[in-house]
């Protein structure tokens, strides 16, 4: 037993000194390892940074995108509507010169309406003048009408003055017979 414990501890002591060298061993490697370990904790920390920032601005893209579509849709819409805008303002534009062209004509058509008012005013007053002459005249040759009808009565056969030979309107040109006196 006691070679079999000298044995073990033989072999105890054997194996404690090949386990210290071996963790010697070990904590020159660890030693050797720690930074490249370190090293690839910060390619990990670095990586998973960027990762988070990647997604972060893959969120910000996307809704960068949607403003995006949303602000090309609106100024499509501006620029639809702006069109239309125009074309109404060019509509306008070409209604307000004939408008205009119109009211010239109409101004000018009312100048002459109003000069050939003034004249067929003046014309009427003349009118009204040569009518006031015409009645005027009538009613002078009323009387002369009167007593040239007693003139004719009595120049009609059977009557005082029908020797005097006055036939008709053309008084005393001579006798016609009755089918050329008009």
């Amino acid at each position: 037993i006691k070679i079999a414990e000298s044995l073990l501890e033989k072999a105890n002591n054997s194996a404690r000194k090949e386990t210290e060298g071996l963790r010697k061993e070990l904590e020159v490697m660890q030693r050797s390892v720690a930074p490249i370990i370190e090293s690839h904790s910060n390619i990990q920390r670095a990586r998973d940074k960027i990762v988070f920032e990647i997604k972060l601005l893959e969120d910000s893209v996307g809704k960068a995108k949607k403003r995006l579509e949303g602000l090309q849709k609106a100024l499509k819409d501006h620029v639809e509507q702006n069109t239309n805008n125009q074309n109404n303002l060019i509509t306008s534009q070409k209604e307000l010169v004939m408008l205009e062209n119109c009211k010239i004509e109409y101004e000018t058509e009312l100048k002459c309406l109003y000069e050939n008012e003034k004249t067929a005013n003046e014309n009427m007053l003349k009118m009204m003048g040569k009518a006031e002459e015409a009645k005027a005249s009538k009613e002078s040759m009323q009387g002369n009408s009167t007593a040239l009808k007693s003139m004719l009565e009595a120049c009609q056969p059977g009557k005082p003055l029908e020797n005097i030979r006055i036939k008709g309107r053309l008084g005393s040109l001579g006798s016609i017979s009755e089918e050329f006196d008009v």
